[in-house]
């Protein structure tokens, strides 16, 4: 078991011996506007991938999300379910390398499926700079593109996303410590780099424990910058 606190907001998290099952709990003090919220969510692995992950308010399931591979282990589809009337998916494609080439999004509802968007990636520069497009089934043609750069070691340490307007620039800049991600900067139209920094020392792996970390396709960095989603492709590692 493992527990990391900050003003009375608490991270628990407790494994099982054969690192196949992974529980997290969050929980709230007494001067938060709801401290009885309770969040907890529980992994459960197979051959060292992501299998499930069970979303609980206050002991109630919220939504599961299930996890396929292909017959060379990459993720190709995430399910989530909300109830027996709403499901939404990802589905990822590659490149013949082994690269994430494309993600389409959709929703099935009362038995009808939509895709809702979708996302294209192009690799160049060694591998160290990866472009990614992102556009709507439902609107016509993608109007958002992201571009990923790279150290020589293959550390991301800088994003730049435009959407709409070309004036409508936010870079993000990412700062390491001995190997662990610990900054995240935004530097955009009224923000100055050191506005909206996020201390990452709550997601960062535990190197005391050596069996946590985070993993997407053959990029084991992007995950951890998808919004709030930093857990959403956490790996338990022999």
């Amino acid at each position: 078991m493992h527990t990391r606190c900050s003003n009375g907001y608490c991270d628990e998290y407790i494994y099982d011996s054969n690192f196949k099952r992974l529980e997290w709990h969050y929980t709230r003090p007494a001067s938060d506007p709801k401290p009885t919220l309770a969040w907890s969510k529980i992994y459960t692995y197979t051959n060292n991938k992501i299998d499930t992950i069970t979303h609980y308010e206050n002991n109630h399931i919220v939504h599961e999300t299930k996890h396929q591979y292909g017959h060379d282990l990459l993720l190709i589809k995430q399910t989530t379910t909300f109830d027996s009337d709403n499901k939404r998916f990802i589905d990822y494609k590659y490149h013949s390398t082994g690269l994430l080439a494309r993600v389409d999004s959709g929703q099935t509802f009362s038995g009808v499926t939509k895709l809702i968007t979708y996302s294209e990636y192009t690799y160049c520069d060694n591998k160290n700079l990866l472009l990614r497009s992102s556009g709507s089934h439902t609107r016509g043609p993608a109007d958002t593109w992201r571009v990923y750069n790279y150290d020589s070691d293959g550390k991301l340490i800088q994003t730049i996303n435009t959407r709409k307007s070309p004036d409508d620039v936010t870079i993000v800049y990412y700062e390491y410590n001995n190997g662990n991600l610990i900054l995240e900067k935004f530097d955009g139209i009224g923000r100055l780099p050191q506005d909206g920094i996020i201390d990452f020392n709550r997601y960062s792996k535990f190197d005391e424990y050596n069996n946590l970390t985070h993993s997407y396709g053959h990029y084991p960095q992007l995950s951890i910058f998808e919004g709030n989603r930093r857990y959403a492709y956490t790996y338990i590692l022999n």
